[in-house]
């Protein structure tokens, strides 16, 4: 079994290839009005083990891939413990490069935007 995040071609760009990976990924953040909530500014670094699939052929490769960037997002808060955080980062992936699988190529791109929202719960 191989559990990972697997991006659908739509966002990848790259019809016929499934990728998917796994990893790690360390975030600093700045709040400027501490506890109140607001807009931060940060700092993200991930390393993923990135799978490549051709479909027609089912042929794989793997690629370890390291980057880095800025992240800004804004914190709302409800009530004393419970927020909500949307969030973008843009980072820029150290040793991302193109993959040829028969034939194929898998335009891989140096830049990695991630959006996301996090809900959490401050003690």
């Amino acid at each position: 079994m191989h559990l990972a995040l697997r991006l659908p071609s739509g966002i990848h760009g790259n019809s016929g290839f499934i990728e998917d990976s796994r990893g790690v990924t360390l975030k600093f953040d700045y709040f400027p009005l501490r506890r109140s909530g607001g807009l931060f500014f940060g700092a993200d670094g991930n390393y993923a083990r990135v799978r490549y699939e051709l479909n027609q052929t089912h042929e794989r490769t793997y690629r370890n891939i390291v980057g880095l960037g800025p992240r800004v997002g804004y914190r709302f808060n409800f009530g004393e413990h419970l927020y909500v955080s949307p969030w973008v980062s843009v980072d820029y992936q150290f040793n991302a490069k193109d993959v040829t699988m028969s034939g194929k190529i898998f335009h891989e791109s140096r830049y990695s935007v991630f959006p996301a929202v996090h809900l959490g719960w401050r003690f």
